[in-house]
């Protein structure tokens, strides 16, 4: 069971979801009538929103919109909302993903339209509620989410050689000689990814306590995303930070960042569904999941960033080990 604090924090988390159109403030005239029209047809905007078409989505032209818990589950026989943890940017992240929707809705005839999250606990929170149907998310999420709610992975991402895991990365800004190994970061100022994630978090807190350095000798601070992490190194608010193995390889090899130190392989990320969704629909998805293979006329130069580079394998495949006994100690399960 989660204590209560992890609770308390995602109850209190709304969500956003995709919308098609945005409104420019900077031309609204200072009149009280005219922001109240404008009121009356953004929330007409709102209500209509899912009956729109999920390829037509621009996501420079989005609006936050925030769920009511009276109205979260999914009620649509034919659409499957999808959601993600933040990794990158979230125009980023939708990028990535939008190959393997569009093959989805191609193999399964559902219609699949994003729900961006906040942060980690909206996702978590979302799908526990079933606002969302499946989401792209870290062990982490998906495991608190099943343990507050019920969640369940389906398949673990593959990486570029076909195993079910991933690394974390401890970095540092390209050039700091102020840091050479996991020690010389004590007392210093270091940023983990969100409190919820797998490489941002769980990883890199196990790294630094293996090399003798517990949240008591750093002056942290958590971030709500890997983007946000690297931005915070490279700009010297941290003098280290943690990420995901894939953007801190892109990160050195570019010369932004350096790597202090990457871990031993965790379980790679997930797809994790709502235990509001059906048995029929969990198993159209999990099926061609299992059939897609990125190398067999997938196009996307962007699909190698993500964790499921070679595709998917069951979940039955995967065994935690490790990864459980620290969520059990981080986050206090019981």
């Amino acid at each position: 069971m989660l204590n209560s604090f992890f609770y308390a924090h995602i109850l209190k988390m709304s969500s956003f979801s995709i919308c098609l159109r945005q409104f420019s403030l900077n031309k609204v005239k200072k009149n009280i009538f005219f922001y109240f029209f404008l009121y009356l047809i953004i929330f007409s905007l709102v209500a209509c929103n899912g009956n729109e078409d999920f390829k037509e989505i621009d996501l420079s032209k989005t609006q936050k919109i925030s769920i009511s818990d009276k109205n979260l589950k999914n009620v649509d026989n034919n659409t499957i909302y999808v959601g993600f943890d933040l990794r990158w940017e979230p125009t980023e992240d939708v990028a990535f993903y939008m190959p393997l929707i569009k093959y989805l809705e191609a193999k399964t005839g559902f219609n699949y339209k994003i729900k961006v999250p906040r942060n980690y606990p909206d996702n978590i929170h979302m799908l526990g509620k079933g606002s969302i149907d499946i989401s792209l998310m870290g062990t982490v999420s998906c495991l608190l989410s099943g343990s507050k709610y019920g969640s369940y992975p389906i398949v673990f991402g593959l990486n570029g050689q076909s195993q079910p895991y991933y690394k974390g990365a401890i970095i540092k800004k390209a050039g700091n000689k102020t840091i050479n190994s996991l020690k010389d970061i004590k007392h210093k100022k270091f940023v983990f990814g969100n409190k919820y994630s797998t490489q941002g978090y769980l990883i890199p807190r196990k790294m630094l306590e293996d090399a003798g350095i517990y949240l008591k000798d750093l002056e942290y601070e958590f971030s709500d995303s890997h983007k946000d992490v690297v931005n915070k190194v490279v700009n010297g608010f941290a003098d280290a930070g943690a990420i995901q193995d894939k953007l801190a390889f892109k990160m050195a090899e570019e010369g932004i960042l350096d790597i202090v130190k990457l871990s031993k392989p965790f379980p790679s990320s997930t797809v994790c569904v709502s235990p509001y969704l059906s048995s029929a629909k969990k198993n159209i998805i999990k099926a061609a999941l299992l059939e897609f293979n990125p190398k067999n006329g997938f196009k996307s130069d962007l699909w190698k960033f993500t964790e499921m580079e070679n595709g998917f394998t069951d979940a039955e495949n995967v065994r935690f080990g490790d990864l459980m006994s620290l969520i059990n100690k981080y986050y206090n399960l019981k």
